[in-house]
């Protein structure tokens, strides 16, 4: 399992949990569908 941090996205506490034998990826909120993102706090350019 990999946790990381890769830079500001949606805050400045995302997170990425990967668990490559199981071909997982979570990310959170930094991933979204169906609505569109609330960028508030965002950090676009990260």
């Amino acid at each position: 399992m990999d946790l990381r941090a890769l830079g500001r996205g949606h805050t400045d506490r995302d997170l990425v949990v990967r668990v490559p034998d199981a071909g997982l990826v979570f990310a959170g909120d930094l991933v979204e569908q169906g609505a569109p993102p609330a960028l508030e706090e965002a950090v676009v350019a990260e």
